[in-house]
């Protein structure tokens, strides 16, 4: 979401590699090579939202409350 702080996480590879810049929702998210359960961790602590596979028709975007609900076994 514009505005706001977070990391975009991909799917697969090929997400990633069709994945460009101007994708991003802004200059300072960050992407990063983490398994989804510490990474999803750390954007709750750091509370930061997580776009998954930004640019795709199936992209997602988790604010902290929900990925925490998901760490917790409350699924979406």
């Amino acid at each position: 979401p514009s505005g706001s702080l977070g990391v975009c996480v991909f799917t697969h590879p090929v997400r990633y590699d069709a994945c460009t810049a101007t994708q991003l929702p802004a200059l300072d998210w960050q992407v990063r090579p983490d398994r989804a359960r510490p990474l999803f961790e750390w954007a709750v602590a750091n509370d930061l939202f997580v776009l998954l596979n930004p640019g795709s028709p199936l992209s997602k975007d988790f604010p902290p409350f929900e990925l925490n609900d998901v760490l917790h076994g409350r699924w979406i």
